[in-house]
């Protein structure tokens, strides 16, 4: 089936390689460069992308003949990849096709301006023969300056074959998601020099802005983790500890319990990294993904109930690693100038039978001690809609496991439009009141 999709893929890209050509030759110099350049830019990549297919095939192939515990996972990974690569192939041949279309389009407008160049010279030329022949020069001027002006109006405009996309014929491949969307890449990267001094910079204004009373309550939580910090592979610092400061109203010592409580459950529960492996079923389910950013370059995490299933999970402990390990990737894209995101949380599909079992609630209240208990002040908003109204007898026992602060920042949202106050509506899907047309990715989540 793959050998038959490349032959196809062959045979589509030497006819799309022989009609360029043929546009090539018509188009003027100008034209002819760019379209060099960029199909040869394409064919380049293609051939890139081609060989890596071939390369995770052949690994996909090895694979299969090794260990058969991680076999099923592997090959999801692997095949995520092909999918993800060939989509990208596609995109390259869409812009050459969209290339092919410009020439022509340039190639048909200059024939035209320049059929009417010559009719204007040759009619230039009578008038101006048959003008001084009859001696009658002022009407010879009379038809010079009308053609003037009506000359550049005569002319047919060039359209713009991409006012209607979202890209340039020029935009990088690596930045293109498909021809209605483009991804902007983010200005800092997490971890890297500049993110970091932009952070120092952040958390030392952080520090200044607070009162006597609350910056001793700092230093005595700075005195009490001084010396736990070699012992962790992450730093407790003062952002860390403001966050727990804000969640607990600067008390100390409810601040200190908890700040304690969250190093030991962290220990238990995570004392390395989640990896995506032990969590694919749950990652692949689509229940929780990435949604862009907010209008302020916040991260938005998508929760969509109708994805959740109990059996996606052998554990609650696994399903607390699903939650640690989307919001941490979520807290890796913040900017460094801010710390909190948002969760959306779709409840369409959600029934009491389902999602309220004993089992469920389990994962339920292991959701919310991941969000408002280990990862305190990391939320600026969270929005529930789709609420169906079998939900608000769940609510009344969840509602007892929140937080009074975070609780706050809950809003049950009974229209869509609420979701624009956060995002742009080229961002937001259409199904829920966007314009965006483009699934959520789940994969490499």
């Amino acid at each position: 089936m793959q050998k038959n999709t490349k032959i196809n893929s062959t045979t589509e890209s030497v006819s799309a390689k022989s009609s360029f050509k043929d546009a090539l030759l018509f188009s003027s110099l100008r034209g002819v460069k760019k379209a060099s350049k960029q199909e040869l830019r394409f064919k380049e990549i293609e051939n890139e992308l081609l060989q890596k297919i071939s390369l995770l095939e052949q690994e996909l192939e090895d694979l299969k003949n090794g260990h058969s515990s991680y076999q099923n996972h592997v090959e999801n990974h692997v095949n995520g990849h092909l999918q993800s690569l060939q989509s990208r192939i596609d995109a390259c041949r869409r812009i050459s096709k969209i290339n092919a279309r410009v020439l022509t389009d340039t190639h048909s407008a200059a024939s035209t301006r320049y059929t009417v160049l010559a009719g204007a010279i040759v009619l230039g030329w009578v008038v101006i023969i048959s003008e001084v022949i009859a001696n009658h020069l002022y009407i010879f001027c009379f038809v010079s300056v009308f053609g003037l002006i009506t000359f550049p109006r005569a002319l047919p405009q060039e359209s713009d074959p991409f006012q209607d996309l979202k890209i340039s014929p020029l935009t990088p491949l690596k930045e293109i998601q498909s021809v209605e969307s483009v991804d902007i890449p983010k200005k800092m990267k997490f971890g890297d020099s500049e993110y970091i001094e932009t952070r120092l910079a952040h958390m030392q204004s952080r520090v200044e802005e607070l009162s006597t009373d609350r910056f001793s309550a700092l230093k005595l939580m700075r005195e009490h983790f001084k010396e736990s910090d070699t012992e962790k592979d992450y730093v407790i610092d003062d952002l860390m500890l403001l966050r727990f400061l804000y969640a607990r109203d600067f008390n100390f010592e409810k601040s200190k319990l908890m700040l304690e409580n969250h190093v030991k459950w962290r220990s238990i529960n995570v004392p390395v990294p989640v990896n995506p492996v032990d969590i694919v079923k749950g990652l692949q389910s689509g229940l929780a993904r990435r949604a862009g950013f907010s209008k302020f370059g916040e991260p938005i995490v998508l929760v969509q109930v109708k994805n959740f299933t109990v059996s996606d999970f052998e554990s609650t402990d696994e399903f607390m690693r699903l939650c640690w390990f989307v919001l941490k990737l979520a807290v890796e894209e913040l900017p460094p100038n801010l710390e909190k995101g948002l969760i959306f949380i779709d409840m369409d599909g959600f029934s009491l039978r389902r999602h309220f079992g004993p089992k469920a609630a389990k994962m339920i209240a292991a959701f919310v001690n991941v969000v408002q208990d280990q990862n305190p002040e990391r939320l600026r908003k969270l929005v529930l809609f789709n609420t169906p109204g079998v939900f608000r007898f769940a609510w009344k026992v969840i509602k007892g496991l929140v937080d009074p602060n975070v609780q706050e920042k809950i809003l049950f949202a009974t229209d869509l439009s609420v979701l624009l106050d956060d995002m742009n509506p080229e961002d937001l899907n259409v199904e829920y009141g966007g314009t965006r047309d483009i699934t959520y990715p789940i994969e490499d989540i």
